[in-house]
């Protein structure tokens, strides 16, 4: 009985896809792009993680230059929170005036943050 099922099965031929399976110019830019963006973030990437662990391990062998950088961020934290304070108190007095504060603020956080980047 299984031989008479077999032969009843229809057979097809398969179309010829070699013209779609064809380099052209176009794939062979985009593949080339692709593996080339892929590379470089991967590269980026692992450069950077390599990077970090080999500072981080440096920071870590001597204690002095870990002080040194430890204080110069703490520093600089303070710097950001008196410019962070004075921006506040000059709030407070035109508060009181009512013109605008919050665009005045939100002008004067943007130059505060383009000065700590810069």
């Amino acid at each position: 009985m299984a031989d008479h099922v077999l032969t009843r099965i229809k057979t097809e031929i398969l179309p010829d896809l070699d013209p779609y399976l064809r380099p052209t110019r176009l794939s062979d830019a985009a593949t080339y792009g692709a593996f080339g963006l892929g590379g470089l973030f991967l590269g980026g990437e692992t450069g950077f993680l390599t990077g970090s662990a080999s500072a981080a391990t440096l920071v870590a062998r001597d204690p002095e230059r870990q002080k040194r950088i430890e204080h110069a961020f703490r520093r600089f934290q303070v710097d950001v929170m008196k410019r962070e304070i004075d921006l506040l108190e000059g709030e407070d007095k035109d508060a009181d005036r009512g013109e605008g504060a919050w665009e005045r603020m939100k002008e004067r956080a943007g130059g505060l943050a383009s000065s700590l980047r810069g």
